[in-house]
Protein backbone atom coordinates (compact mmCIF):
# COMPACT_ATOMS: atom_id res chain seq x y z
CA UNK A 1 0.00 0.00 0.00
CA UNK A 2 2.86 2.55 0.79
CA UNK A 3 4.80 1.62 -2.47
CA UNK A 4 1.24 2.22 -4.86
CA UNK A 5 1.17 5.34 -2.64
CA UNK A 6 5.15 6.45 -3.71
CA UNK A 7 3.92 5.79 -7.41
CA UNK A 8 1.23 8.10 -7.43
CA UNK A 9 3.41 10.55 -5.86
CA UNK A 10 6.04 10.47 -8.43
CA UNK A 11 3.47 10.42 -10.88
CA UNK A 12 2.26 13.31 -10.13
CA UNK A 13 5.31 14.61 -8.92
CA UNK A 14 6.34 14.07 -13.17
CA UNK A 15 2.94 15.86 -14.02
CA UNK A 16 3.86 18.97 -12.38
CA UNK A 17 7.09 19.25 -13.88
CA UNK A 18 5.88 18.66 -17.39
CA UNK A 19 3.12 21.01 -16.84
CA UNK A 20 5.41 23.59 -15.52
CA UNK A 21 7.80 23.04 -18.21
CA UNK A 22 4.96 23.17 -21.03
CA UNK A 23 3.64 26.57 -18.91
CA UNK A 24 7.47 27.70 -18.96
CA UNK A 25 7.36 26.90 -22.67
CA UNK A 26 4.40 28.89 -23.17
CA UNK A 27 5.08 32.23 -21.18
CA UNK A 28 8.64 32.43 -23.73
CA UNK A 29 6.39 32.31 -26.98
CA UNK A 30 3.83 34.68 -25.57
CA UNK A 31 6.30 36.78 -24.27
CA UNK A 32 8.37 37.01 -27.93
CA UNK A 33 4.75 37.74 -29.72
CA UNK A 34 3.83 40.42 -27.29
CA UNK A 35 7.14 41.74 -27.14
CA UNK A 36 7.01 41.99 -30.95
CA UNK A 37 3.44 43.21 -30.72
CA UNK A 38 4.87 45.57 -28.71
CA UNK A 39 7.30 46.66 -30.36
CA UNK A 40 5.29 47.31 -33.92
CA UNK A 41 2.63 49.21 -31.64
CA UNK A 42 5.27 51.54 -30.87
CA UNK A 43 6.45 51.95 -33.91
CA UNK A 44 3.26 53.39 -35.35
CA UNK A 45 3.23 55.50 -32.63
CA UNK A 46 5.86 56.81 -32.90
CA UNK A 47 5.26 57.43 -36.64
CA UNK A 48 2.33 58.90 -36.08
CA UNK A 49 3.98 61.24 -33.81
CA UNK A 50 6.77 62.00 -36.07
CA UNK A 51 4.54 62.98 -38.99
CA UNK A 52 2.76 65.29 -36.36
CA UNK A 53 6.09 66.90 -35.26
CA UNK A 54 6.47 68.07 -38.93
CA UNK A 55 3.39 69.06 -39.36
CA UNK A 56 4.27 71.35 -36.45
CA UNK A 57 7.71 72.21 -37.61
CA UNK A 58 6.16 73.44 -40.87
CA UNK A 59 3.15 75.02 -39.23
CA UNK A 60 6.00 77.15 -37.05
CA UNK A 61 8.23 78.18 -40.07
CA UNK A 62 4.60 79.39 -42.03
CA UNK A 63 4.04 81.61 -39.40
CA UNK A 64 7.54 82.98 -38.79
CA UNK A 65 8.07 83.43 -42.27
CA UNK A 66 4.62 85.60 -42.84
CA UNK A 67 5.70 87.46 -39.31
CA UNK A 68 9.61 88.53 -40.49
CA UNK A 69 8.19 89.24 -43.98
CA UNK A 70 9.40 85.98 -46.00
CA UNK A 71 12.88 86.61 -44.94
CA UNK A 72 14.11 83.14 -42.94
CA UNK A 73 17.81 82.98 -42.54
CA UNK A 74 18.93 80.42 -39.54
CA UNK A 75 17.16 78.92 -36.77
CA UNK A 76 18.07 81.79 -34.36
CA UNK A 77 15.03 83.29 -35.32
CA UNK A 78 12.80 81.15 -33.69
CA UNK A 79 11.81 78.06 -35.68
CA UNK A 80 14.58 75.93 -34.01
CA UNK A 81 12.64 75.13 -31.51
CA UNK A 82 8.94 74.29 -32.63
CA UNK A 83 7.53 72.48 -29.32
CA UNK A 84 8.66 75.98 -27.35
CA UNK A 85 7.32 78.47 -29.83
CA UNK A 86 4.13 77.20 -29.97
CA UNK A 87 3.93 76.26 -26.28
CA UNK A 88 3.55 72.59 -26.34
CA UNK A 89 5.12 70.08 -24.11
CA UNK A 90 6.70 66.50 -25.13
CA UNK A 91 4.41 63.88 -23.24
CA UNK A 92 6.59 61.96 -20.70
CA UNK A 93 9.06 59.20 -21.98
CA UNK A 94 9.66 60.61 -25.37
CA UNK A 95 12.42 62.70 -26.64
CA UNK A 96 12.35 64.22 -30.05
CA UNK A 97 15.39 65.33 -31.77
CA UNK A 98 15.64 68.08 -34.83
CA UNK A 99 18.55 68.39 -37.35
CA UNK A 100 18.13 71.19 -39.68
CA UNK A 101 20.01 71.48 -42.87
CA UNK A 102 19.90 74.05 -45.16
CA UNK A 103 20.53 72.73 -48.60
CA UNK A 104 19.88 76.54 -50.21
CA UNK A 105 23.71 77.27 -48.07
CA UNK A 106 25.46 75.03 -51.40
CA UNK A 107 25.94 76.16 -54.60
CA UNK A 108 23.07 75.40 -57.06
CA UNK A 109 24.83 72.56 -59.63
CA UNK A 110 22.11 74.10 -62.65
CA UNK A 111 23.17 77.45 -62.14
CA UNK A 112 27.05 76.78 -62.34
CA UNK A 113 29.17 77.79 -65.47
CA UNK A 114 32.31 75.87 -66.62
CA UNK A 115 34.31 78.55 -64.54
CA UNK A 116 32.32 78.28 -61.60
CA UNK A 117 32.76 74.13 -61.39
CA UNK A 118 36.45 74.82 -62.32
CA UNK A 119 37.03 77.24 -59.38
CA UNK A 120 35.15 74.82 -56.89
CA UNK A 121 37.01 71.54 -57.89
CA UNK A 122 39.88 73.91 -57.33
CA UNK A 123 38.94 75.02 -53.80
CA UNK A 124 38.30 70.71 -53.61
CA UNK A 125 42.09 70.40 -54.00
CA UNK A 126 42.52 69.49 -57.18
CA UNK A 127 45.35 71.38 -59.88
CA UNK A 128 43.88 73.55 -62.60
CA UNK A 129 44.35 71.22 -65.42
CA UNK A 130 42.56 68.55 -63.42
CA UNK A 131 39.82 71.05 -62.34
CA UNK A 132 39.39 71.71 -66.10
CA UNK A 133 39.23 68.25 -67.34
CA UNK A 134 36.87 67.28 -64.82
CA UNK A 135 34.99 70.38 -65.09
CA UNK A 136 34.71 69.97 -68.91
CA UNK A 137 33.37 65.85 -68.45
CA UNK A 138 30.42 67.13 -66.12
CA UNK A 139 29.63 69.88 -68.49
CA UNK A 140 29.34 68.07 -71.40
CA UNK A 141 27.24 65.16 -69.37
CA UNK A 142 24.82 68.19 -68.49
CA UNK A 143 24.53 70.70 -71.17
CA UNK A 144 22.90 70.18 -74.69
CA UNK A 145 25.18 71.18 -77.45
CA UNK A 146 28.10 71.33 -75.50
CA UNK A 147 31.18 68.92 -77.18
CA UNK A 148 34.10 68.15 -74.39
CA UNK A 149 37.46 68.58 -75.30
CA UNK A 150 38.43 64.79 -73.70
CA UNK A 151 37.28 61.92 -76.07
CA UNK A 152 37.00 59.58 -72.55
CA UNK A 153 33.52 62.04 -72.18
CA UNK A 154 32.56 62.87 -75.70
CA UNK A 155 29.27 61.24 -77.11
CA UNK A 156 30.74 58.41 -79.05
CA UNK A 157 33.09 57.33 -75.92
CA UNK A 158 29.04 56.41 -74.14
CA UNK A 159 28.03 54.87 -77.59
CA UNK A 160 30.87 52.98 -77.94
CA UNK A 161 30.32 51.89 -74.21
CA UNK A 162 29.59 47.77 -73.19
CA UNK A 163 26.04 49.27 -72.28
CA UNK A 164 25.89 52.07 -74.90
CA UNK A 165 23.55 55.17 -73.93
CA UNK A 166 22.81 58.51 -74.42
CA UNK A 167 23.78 61.79 -72.23
CA UNK A 168 21.08 62.98 -70.56
CA UNK A 169 22.10 66.74 -70.97
CA UNK A 170 20.60 67.97 -68.18
CA UNK A 171 21.53 68.47 -64.42
CA UNK A 172 22.11 65.75 -62.25
CA UNK A 173 19.54 64.24 -60.58
CA UNK A 174 21.54 61.69 -58.61
CA UNK A 175 24.95 62.40 -56.64
CA UNK A 176 25.46 58.32 -58.06
CA UNK A 177 25.17 59.80 -61.51
CA UNK A 178 28.92 60.85 -61.38
CA UNK A 179 29.96 56.68 -61.74
CA UNK A 180 28.46 56.82 -65.32
CA UNK A 181 30.27 59.91 -66.26
CA UNK A 182 33.64 59.21 -68.00
CA UNK A 183 36.34 60.99 -67.07
CA UNK A 184 34.89 62.14 -63.77
CA UNK A 185 33.90 58.80 -62.08
CA UNK A 186 38.30 58.01 -62.24
CA UNK A 187 38.39 61.43 -59.58
CA UNK A 188 35.21 60.73 -57.68
CA UNK A 189 35.65 56.43 -56.98
CA UNK A 190 38.71 54.54 -56.68
CA UNK A 191 39.45 50.93 -57.72
CA UNK A 192 36.94 49.60 -55.46
CA UNK A 193 34.43 51.81 -56.79
CA UNK A 194 34.18 53.16 -53.13
CA UNK A 195 33.52 57.24 -53.27
CA UNK A 196 36.86 59.50 -52.76
CA UNK A 197 37.06 61.84 -50.68
CA UNK A 198 36.31 64.54 -53.95
CA UNK A 199 33.06 62.77 -53.63
CA UNK A 200 31.93 63.82 -50.36
CA UNK A 201 33.78 67.53 -50.21
CA UNK A 202 31.78 67.63 -53.86
CA UNK A 203 27.96 66.31 -52.16
CA UNK A 204 28.99 68.52 -49.77
CA UNK A 205 28.77 72.33 -51.02
CA UNK A 206 26.74 71.44 -54.15
CA UNK A 207 23.04 71.07 -54.17
CA UNK A 208 20.86 69.35 -57.06
CA UNK A 209 18.39 71.69 -56.55
CA UNK A 210 17.90 75.06 -58.77
CA UNK A 211 17.45 78.08 -56.80
CA UNK A 212 19.06 82.28 -56.76
CA UNK A 213 21.10 82.66 -54.42
CA UNK A 214 23.75 80.09 -51.83
CA UNK A 215 22.87 81.46 -48.24
CA UNK A 216 26.24 82.94 -46.68
CA UNK A 217 24.93 82.71 -43.21
CA UNK A 218 25.26 79.06 -43.11
CA UNK A 219 27.43 78.01 -46.38
CA UNK A 220 30.78 75.92 -45.90
CA UNK A 221 33.96 77.79 -45.79
CA UNK A 222 34.84 75.60 -48.99
CA UNK A 223 31.81 77.42 -50.91
CA UNK A 224 33.30 80.98 -49.75
CA UNK A 225 36.68 79.70 -51.28
CA UNK A 226 34.96 78.77 -54.76
CA UNK A 227 33.53 81.75 -54.79
CA UNK A 228 37.63 83.44 -54.70
CA UNK A 229 36.82 84.57 -51.11
CA UNK A 230 40.65 85.13 -49.51
CA UNK A 231 41.16 83.38 -45.67
CA UNK A 232 40.75 86.91 -43.93
CA UNK A 233 37.05 87.10 -45.61
CA UNK A 234 36.03 83.49 -44.96
CA UNK A 235 37.53 84.06 -41.21
CA UNK A 236 35.61 87.21 -40.85
CA UNK A 237 32.64 85.55 -41.95
CA UNK A 238 32.87 82.46 -39.72
CA UNK A 239 33.97 84.83 -36.84
CA UNK A 240 30.59 86.95 -37.22
CA UNK A 241 28.76 83.74 -37.60
CA UNK A 242 29.88 82.25 -33.99
CA UNK A 243 31.33 84.30 -31.64
CA UNK A 244 29.28 87.44 -30.10
CA UNK A 245 32.63 89.36 -29.20
CA UNK A 246 32.96 89.37 -33.17
CA UNK A 247 29.73 91.27 -33.86
CA UNK A 248 28.26 94.32 -33.09
CA UNK A 249 26.26 95.06 -29.84
CA UNK A 250 22.97 94.03 -29.91
CA UNK A 251 23.35 92.36 -33.24
CA UNK A 252 21.83 89.32 -34.42
CA UNK A 253 23.72 85.91 -34.91
CA UNK A 254 23.31 86.15 -38.82
CA UNK A 255 23.15 88.79 -41.53
CA UNK A 256 20.24 90.34 -42.83
CA UNK A 257 21.53 91.77 -46.22
CA UNK A 258 24.15 91.61 -48.85
CA UNK A 259 24.90 94.99 -47.89
CA UNK A 260 25.61 94.15 -44.50
CA UNK A 261 27.72 91.39 -45.49
CA UNK A 262 29.71 92.98 -48.48
CA UNK A 263 30.62 95.73 -45.75
CA UNK A 264 32.57 92.92 -43.40
CA UNK A 265 34.06 91.63 -46.02
CA UNK A 266 35.44 94.80 -47.73
CA UNK A 267 37.04 93.77 -51.25
CA UNK A 268 35.23 90.96 -52.06
CA UNK A 269 34.89 90.85 -55.76
CA UNK A 270 32.54 87.68 -56.65
CA UNK A 271 29.05 88.01 -54.08
CA UNK A 272 27.34 87.25 -57.54
CA UNK A 273 25.38 83.79 -56.86
CA UNK A 274 25.07 84.71 -52.43
CA UNK A 275 22.55 86.09 -50.42
CA UNK A 276 21.56 85.43 -46.92
CA UNK A 277 18.30 84.02 -47.36
CA UNK A 278 17.44 80.53 -46.03
CA UNK A 279 15.80 78.81 -49.45
CA UNK A 280 15.87 75.41 -49.03
CA UNK A 281 15.60 73.94 -45.46
CA UNK A 282 15.53 70.08 -44.77
CA UNK A 283 14.83 68.78 -41.31
CA UNK A 284 15.33 65.21 -39.36
CA UNK A 285 13.36 64.56 -36.69
CA UNK A 286 13.80 61.68 -34.63
CA UNK A 287 11.94 60.38 -31.73
CA UNK A 288 12.84 57.93 -29.36
CA UNK A 289 10.88 56.40 -26.43
CA UNK A 290 13.17 53.63 -24.48
CA UNK A 291 14.25 51.51 -27.55
CA UNK A 292 11.78 52.03 -30.15
CA UNK A 293 13.34 55.13 -33.17
CA UNK A 294 11.22 57.07 -35.93
CA UNK A 295 13.04 59.47 -37.99
CA UNK A 296 11.31 61.19 -40.88
CA UNK A 297 12.94 63.77 -42.97
CA UNK A 298 11.34 66.47 -44.68
CA UNK A 299 12.45 69.25 -47.01
CA UNK A 300 10.94 72.00 -47.14
CA UNK A 301 10.70 75.42 -49.99
CA UNK A 302 10.75 78.71 -49.16
CA UNK A 303 11.24 79.69 -52.74
CA UNK A 304 8.61 79.18 -55.46
CA UNK A 305 10.87 79.18 -57.81
CA UNK A 306 13.13 76.28 -56.44
CA UNK A 307 12.79 73.78 -58.84
CA UNK A 308 14.37 69.43 -58.71
CA UNK A 309 15.75 68.57 -62.44
CA UNK A 310 13.56 66.56 -64.54
CA UNK A 311 13.87 63.26 -65.99
CA UNK A 312 15.34 62.62 -69.50
CA UNK A 313 12.42 61.99 -72.04
CA UNK A 314 13.22 58.58 -73.30
CA UNK A 315 14.59 59.23 -76.68
CA UNK A 316 13.16 55.97 -78.27
CA UNK A 317 9.35 57.36 -77.01
CA UNK A 318 10.16 60.27 -79.64
CA UNK A 319 8.34 58.55 -82.40
CA UNK A 320 5.26 57.26 -80.78
CA UNK A 321 2.34 58.84 -80.76
CA UNK A 322 -0.61 59.20 -78.82
CA UNK A 323 -4.03 58.96 -79.52
CA UNK A 324 -7.13 60.91 -77.89
CA UNK A 325 -10.65 60.59 -77.41
CA UNK A 326 -11.31 63.38 -79.81
CA UNK A 327 -9.17 62.67 -82.54
CA UNK A 328 -6.05 65.00 -81.97
CA UNK A 329 -2.26 63.68 -81.78
CA UNK A 330 0.26 64.18 -79.25
CA UNK A 331 3.55 63.36 -78.88
CA UNK A 332 3.95 60.61 -75.96
CA UNK A 333 7.33 62.53 -74.59
CA UNK A 334 4.67 65.62 -73.94
CA UNK A 335 2.57 63.39 -71.79
CA UNK A 336 5.20 61.76 -70.50
CA UNK A 337 7.04 64.68 -69.05
CA UNK A 338 3.84 65.81 -67.57
CA UNK A 339 2.82 62.42 -66.31
CA UNK A 340 2.31 62.61 -62.32
CA UNK A 341 2.94 59.57 -59.89
CA UNK A 342 -0.22 57.60 -59.96
CA UNK A 343 -1.43 58.70 -63.18
CA UNK A 344 -2.75 56.33 -65.80
CA UNK A 345 -2.48 56.59 -69.31
CA UNK A 346 -4.30 55.27 -72.02
CA UNK A 347 -3.35 54.03 -75.83
CA UNK A 348 0.30 55.33 -75.40
CA UNK A 349 2.66 52.94 -77.00
CA UNK A 350 5.74 52.46 -74.45
CA UNK A 351 8.00 49.63 -74.09
CA UNK A 352 9.85 48.57 -71.06
CA UNK A 353 14.08 49.77 -72.18
CA UNK A 354 15.24 53.19 -70.31
CA UNK A 355 18.35 55.33 -71.00
CA UNK A 356 20.50 56.59 -68.85
CA UNK A 357 19.19 59.63 -66.51
CA UNK A 358 15.95 58.94 -67.84
CA UNK A 359 13.13 58.12 -64.94
CA UNK A 360 9.72 56.44 -65.07
CA UNK A 361 9.03 56.78 -61.19
CA UNK A 362 9.66 59.14 -59.00
CA UNK A 363 9.12 58.14 -54.95
CA UNK A 364 10.19 60.41 -52.06
CA UNK A 365 9.36 64.30 -53.82
CA UNK A 366 6.65 65.75 -53.95
CA UNK A 367 4.44 68.66 -55.10
CA UNK A 368 2.51 69.20 -51.70
CA UNK A 369 1.63 72.39 -50.35
CA UNK A 370 0.98 76.38 -51.15
CA UNK A 371 0.53 76.56 -54.84
CA UNK A 372 1.49 72.93 -55.91
CA UNK A 373 -1.13 70.64 -54.55
CA UNK A 374 -4.06 69.84 -57.16
CA UNK A 375 -5.45 66.70 -55.95
CA UNK A 376 -8.66 66.84 -54.84
CA UNK A 377 -8.96 66.11 -51.15
CA UNK A 378 -5.23 66.50 -50.68
CA UNK A 379 -3.81 67.86 -48.02
CA UNK A 380 -3.05 71.77 -48.54
CA UNK A 381 0.45 72.50 -46.47
CA UNK A 382 1.41 76.36 -45.83
CA UNK A 383 4.66 75.72 -47.62
CA UNK A 384 5.60 72.99 -50.28
CA UNK A 385 7.04 69.85 -49.39
CA UNK A 386 9.95 68.38 -51.77
CA UNK A 387 10.81 65.91 -50.30
CA UNK A 388 10.06 63.30 -47.98
CA UNK A 389 11.24 59.70 -46.15
CA UNK A 390 11.54 58.05 -43.40
CA UNK A 391 12.85 55.32 -41.42
CA UNK A 392 13.07 53.04 -38.23
CA UNK A 393 15.98 52.63 -36.13
CA UNK A 394 18.07 54.67 -37.98
CA UNK A 395 21.97 55.34 -36.67
CA UNK A 396 21.93 58.40 -34.77
CA UNK A 397 23.77 61.62 -37.00
CA UNK A 398 27.50 62.06 -36.06
CA UNK A 399 27.12 65.98 -35.00
CA UNK A 400 30.86 65.94 -34.67
CA UNK A 401 32.00 65.60 -38.14
CA UNK A 402 28.36 67.37 -39.50
CA UNK A 403 28.93 70.40 -42.25
CA UNK A 404 28.58 73.24 -40.76
CA UNK A 405 25.21 74.59 -42.62
CA UNK A 406 23.98 71.80 -39.81
CA UNK A 407 22.31 72.54 -36.84
CA UNK A 408 21.29 69.75 -34.70
CA UNK A 409 19.58 70.76 -31.09
CA UNK A 410 17.25 68.44 -28.50
CA UNK A 411 13.60 69.77 -28.26
CA UNK A 412 12.02 69.71 -24.96
CA UNK A 413 12.85 66.06 -23.63
CA UNK A 414 11.93 63.95 -20.26
CA UNK A 415 14.42 66.75 -18.67
CA UNK A 416 12.67 69.53 -19.80
CA UNK A 417 11.04 72.01 -17.51
CA UNK A 418 8.68 72.21 -20.18
CA UNK A 419 6.41 69.20 -19.49
CA UNK A 420 2.55 69.02 -20.14
CA UNK A 421 1.88 68.74 -16.57
CA UNK A 422 3.98 71.65 -15.66
CA UNK A 423 2.98 74.05 -18.17
CA UNK A 424 -0.27 76.45 -17.17
CA UNK A 425 0.52 78.92 -19.51
CA UNK A 426 1.65 78.63 -22.89
CA UNK A 427 4.37 81.49 -23.66
CA UNK A 428 3.01 83.76 -26.62
CA UNK A 429 3.59 82.01 -30.04
CA UNK A 430 2.73 85.46 -31.90
CA UNK A 431 5.24 88.22 -31.18
CA UNK A 432 4.64 91.40 -32.95
CA UNK A 433 6.01 91.52 -36.12
CA UNK A 434 9.99 93.13 -36.20
CA UNK A 435 10.55 91.97 -32.67
CA UNK A 436 13.42 89.84 -32.15
CA UNK A 437 12.90 86.60 -30.57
Amino acid sequence: MKQRRGSVVIVVLVLVALGSMLMLRLIDDNSLELSLASREADRQRLRSEAWSEAELLVATLAEIRQIDSSRMHVPEQGWGDPHSYAGIGVRPGLTVTYTFEDESAKLSLPNLSLLDLTNLFEALGLTLRDAQTVSDALFTWMKPAYEAQDEQASSLAYERAGLSFHQPERSLRSFEELRSIGVVRNFFFDEDSKPKQLFHDFKRCVSLYQFSATNVNTCDPLVLKAKGFDERQIELTLAFRTDSSRRPSMSAPYFRSMTEYRSLVAGATNTAGLGTLCRLLRAHITLREGRAVHEVAVLVSFDTAATFPAAMADPDAEGAIERSTTGTSTPSIQSANKSKVGSSTTGTKTNNRQTAGTQNLTTGRSSLGGTSGTASGSIQYPLPILEWGESSGRAELETTDAPRNRTTLTALSDSSPLQPENLTEAPNPRPTPGTTR
